[in-house]
């Protein structure tokens, strides 16, 4: 097999043979391992008002801390 030709695994080749039949050369392309979702991400209100008072305040990690409990 050319696997060991170019240096893969017989894995990953039978990965991309069931992705080229299932999908053509598209199924070929590079994909993206990010997550589709993240249930644990901070929310787009407080990550905005973190950049502003770095910005504009140049607080700290603490000072940001203890102004968002408020």
């Amino acid at each position: 097999m050319s696997c060991r030709y170019f240096g893969i695994s017989r894995q990953a080749y039978y990965t991309w043979y069931r992705r080229y039949q299932a999908e053509g050369v598209e199924g070929l392309r590079t994909r993206s391992k990010a997550p589709k979702t993240s249930p644990n991400e901070t929310h787009v209100e407080i990550v905005g008002k973190i950049i502003y008072l770095r910005q504009n305040y140049h607080f700290g990690p603490e000072k940001i801390a203890m102004y968002l409990k408020r």
